[in-house]
């Protein structure tokens, strides 16, 4: 098992370098055709990562236990990079898009977190919330 900042870590890097190359491909560029790109370069890492763990001996094991979310995470990834190369086309900031983005989608996730996964909320996470909402207003105030 890693350690929980090692997630933490690489997610984080990994958002920066993504913020930073949406925000900076060329507008001429068809988004399609860069998101196809850079699919085929995330399967090349993915594969590489398969090899460099010594994981494929999973690999068949790990087939058969696909489902429906793995459509959800393809919908969600696509959905997510067009979105952002959308918003940065229209100019927005990058110190301000990725922010707003992630306050809003954690405002959506609270309510489905409470009903479906039956998660709690103490004090100090709605006090937490209502500092979100808040500063999401103050983000959304004067456009970007």
């Amino acid at each position: 098992m890693t350690h929980p900042f090692a997630g933490l870590w690489v997610a984080a890097f990994a958002t920066l370098i993504y913020h930073l190359s949406s925000k900076t491909t060329p507008e001429s560029a068809n988004l399609f055709v860069v998101l196809i790109a850079s699919y085929i370069g995330a399967i090349v890492l993915s594969i590489a990562a398969l090899f460099l763990t010594r994981a494929t001996g999973e690999v068949t094991p790990s087939i058969a236990k696909l489902n429906w979310t793995t459509v959800g995470l393809a919908i969600g990834i696509f959905g997510i990079e067009l979105g952002y190369l959308l918003l940065y086309r229209s100019q927005m900031n990058v110190s301000l898009g990725m922010i707003t983005v992630e306050a809003i989608v954690a405002m959506l996730l609270v309510p489905l977190g409470l009903f479906i996964f039956r998660e709690r909320l103490t004090t100090g996470n709605l006090l937490g919330v209502v500092c979100t909402c808040v500063g999401l207003l103050l983000l959304t105030q004067k456009r970007w």
